[in-house]
């Protein structure tokens, strides 16, 4: 399958987020209310914000082309730093790129996406948002063009986007949400003895 032809097919199957991974389609899992709540949050947040700085937010239904692979990735909100061109599906220089997951998720898909985020030379910053718990992981380009990685956890902790003059508290990302405790291990049931 052609990227034309993965666009032709998205067009006929609307009713699901697809991805393009190695020629073939790829069914995104769909969001929960929570998981929605959490990109309302973010999008609400950034969006006024950014005007200033000549960039716009997207959602989950923008692709994300990944240099010198057939793999159209999609996040689930993001910045464009590039011209709007109306009727594309890709941003045109996507500088930030957000994943909300939970414990459902796989962790080897995640991780594959997001080696696939650091080959796309515009993007500075990569964020990955855990659904469940207000803790967050934030991927950004040093000056030498390396990537680093920060944890932040708590409802206190923010995520830093110096580029743009943001500064996005955890605790509003998360707002009106609850949490529980943290999932068991599978592991922990396990006898040591």
């Amino acid at each position: 399958m052609t990227v034309a032809e993965f666009y032709e097919f998205v067009d006929a199957h609307r009713d699901a987020r697809w991805e393009f991974v190695d020629g073939e389609p790829a069914a995104l899992a769909p969001a929960n209310r929570r998981h929605d709540q959490i990109v309302v949050a973010a999008l609400r947040l950034i969006g006024n914000h950014l005007e200033w700085f000549g960039c716009l937010p997207f959602t989950s239904r923008t692709y994300i082309a990944i240099p010198g692979t057939d793999r159209l990735r999609m996040g689930d909100f993001g910045i464009d730093a590039g011209r709007l061109v109306d009727d594309s599906l890709q941003a045109a220089e996507p500088v930030l790129i957000a994943e909300v997951c939970g414990v459902a998720d796989d962790p080897f898909y995640l991780l594959d996406k997001i080696e696939d985020y650091q080959a796309v030379e515009s993007l500075r910053y990569i964020l990955l948002i855990d659904a469940d718990q207000p803790r967050c992981r934030l991927w950004l380009r040093d000056a030498a063009r390396r990537w680093a990685s920060v944890r932040l956890s708590g409802l206190d902790a923010v995520i830093d986007l110096s580029e743009f003059d943001l500064r996005l508290p955890l605790s509003g990302l998360y707002v009106g949400l609850e949490f529980n405790r943290m999932p068991t291990p599978c592991h922990a049931d396990i006898p040591t003895s």
